[in-house]
């Protein structure tokens, strides 16, 4: 099974994401971009460590947009909080 293709809406007539897969999207998006941080850190403090180098601040790209992308989602998670409380 393809993992992309678990994530589109069925064929049952929805033609947008619910709020828990916009709220797994978002998280997937946050945990990537976490990820991608550490690795910048990790290679920021050995070339400091070992060459005395300073790093260009467009390093930061790439993993603040996985979390500005994440961050879209945000929307999703809000709804679904809203839905699940009117239901309880």
């Amino acid at each position: 099974m393809n993992m992309h293709m678990s994530i589109l809406p069925k064929k049952s007539g929805r033609k947008e994401l619910t709020s828990l897969q916009k709220t797994g999207i978002r998280l997937a998006f946050l945990v990537v971009g976490t990820g991608a941080a550490a690795l910048c850190e990790k290679r920021r403090r050995e070339m400091a460590w070992h060459h005395g180098a300073k790093m260009s601040a467009l390093w930061l790209v790439p993993q603040l947009f996985l979390v500005v992308a994440g961050e879209a989602f945000s929307y999703g998670q809000l709804e679904l909080f809203i839905t699940e409380a009117r239901s309880t």
